[in-house]
């Protein structure tokens, strides 16, 4: 795990960002969950980073929405809608959509703020805040999405 600290803190530093993504790619592939878990926090907290002009690595969200769609373990996706929504990019807009229907309801919950904090002052929120897989609400978003396109 002391490899993908030392991978965020090169990428902190905009060095050899090809060979972290391989790095983060083989630990989210990983078969140890605490792992995948790892290297979802540290793209979680290498927003900043990104926040401050540093372009967004595509390759980063793409990584986060398989993450997403098709992890195993309820804490990594979790933490993957997080990161999706912490980052920002519209391009995880469908894998969010589609984490609505997670069998997680922490993971719908989290995909639903991400979804909220990506469109802003323009977010159609649920009528039932307590069930973010509400038909209506999946509506909205689903409405405000092809809106966007």
């Amino acid at each position: 795990m002391r490899a993908l600290e030392a991978a965020e803190a090169r990428i902190r530093r905009a060095t050899d960002a090809a060979a972290e993504q391989a790095l983060f790619r083989e630990a989210l592939a990983s078969a140890d969950a605490a792992i995948r878990l790892r290297a979802v926090g540290c793209l979680f907290r290498l927003q900043d980073v990104w926040a401050q002009g540093a372009p967004k690595p595509a390759w980063a969200v793409a990584e986060l929405c398989r993450v997403l769609a098709g992890d195993p373990d309820d804490f990594v996706r979790r933490d993957a809608a997080l990161a999706l929504g912490k980052i920002g990019d519209a391009a995880a807009v469908p894998a969010l959509i589609e984490a609505l229907g997670d069998e997680d309801y922490d993971c719908r919950e989290n995909s639903l703020c991400a979804l909220v904090a990506l469109a802003g002052d323009e977010a159609p929120l649920p009528a039932d805040a307590s069930d973010p897989v509400d038909a209506a609400a999946r509506a909205g978003i689903l409405a405000w999405w092809a809106a966007k396109r």
